[in-house]
């Protein structure tokens, strides 16, 4: 076994090697997780399993779960892997591909000073080490063994690792954000796997409720919905994918609670309103109407 794990990190040590180049001389490398976002691939993700899913129930009339893969993926997008390895001039941070954990580019780097116990950030069991705005969450064993290795570089001494992260510059004239911190955020508004799973279970409810509103309005209008062609089946595959972007956009969109509002109301209106359309162009008329 410690013939195993030795091979791995020496295969890992050289893949590192290989990605920043044979000039950058590589002493330890450590895997973790970056701190949650929600990401373009955590959006398709939601997208296209909900489309799956109310094709399911449209068809077949069942109702589709995501299983452990689904979430796992939808977790990995959420909290993507990272690696910190240890050079002779400082940490970087590298994104790990999915299947087999390679670093395939460089995310960022800092000083070694980022591994010392005072910047270290403690979660639980975890100990996060700051890159800009990502946080990489290692476990303490790992933590451990990049500050060994940090320790094992021979430089000399200066006063510049001790001296605290400089400011960001002021934005522009007009370029002030509003957006408010994550930490500020309700926690059904931040991008961790739990609220994200319940959130695509609601965006689901509003398709299910933007049918039945489309019902309604058709057979008001004198259409027989209980008969309404095939033809219709992509407008209630784009009303599925606007009552999700829309939820997503109110609950994700860093901006006020009136432009969230109106986001939502534009994506899911639309979306409803072209499935009352479909509803009453691809329906027969009521018998007697």
């Amino acid at each position: 076994m410690p013939t195993s794990v030795e091979t791995r990190r020496q295969r890992e040590l050289r893949d590192t090697s290989v990605l920043l180049g044979p000039q950058v001389e590589v002493r330890a490398l450590a895997t973790g997780r970056a701190n949650a976002r929600w990401s373009n691939t955590a959006t398709w993700i939601a997208v296209i399993f909900g489309t799956i899913a109310a094709a399911a129930f449209i068809v077949f009339h069942v109702f589709l779960l995501p299983g452990i893969l689904i979430i796992w993926i939808l977790y990995d997008a959420i909290r993507p892997r990272r690696g910190v390895a240890v050079t002779t001039g400082g940490l970087t941070e590298l994104r790990l591909g999915f299947v087999q954990a390679r670093p395939v580019a460089v995310v960022g780097e800092v000083d070694h000073s980022a591994l010392s116990p005072q910047r270290l950030e403690r979660d639980g069991r975890k100990l996060g080490v700051r890159f800009g705005t990502d946080v990489v969450s290692l476990s303490e064993a790992e933590a451990q063994r990049l500050q060994a290795a940090v320790a094992s570089i021979a430089v000399t001494p200066v006063a510049i690792p001790s001296l605290p992260p400089l400011p960001l510059p002021p934005p522009p004239d007009g370029m002030t954000s509003t957006k408010p911190p994550l930490d500020e955020l309700p926690w059904w508004r931040r991008a961790r796997i739990g609220p994200v799973l319940l959130h695509v279970v609601i965006g689901m409810l509003l398709f299910v409720l933007g049918i039945a509103i489309a019902n309604v309005i058709g057979t008001w209008l004198g259409r027989d919905v209980a008969h309404t062609s095939d033809a219709a089946i992509p407008w209630l595959w784009l009303m599925l994918l606007g009552a999700e972007l829309g939820w997503m956009a109110f609950v994700y969109a860093r901006r006020t609670f009136r432009v969230r509002l109106l986001l939502f109301g534009a994506i899911a209106g639309g979306a409803l309103l072209a499935g009352c359309i479909a509803n009453y162009v691809y329906s027969p008329p009521l018998p007697g109407r």
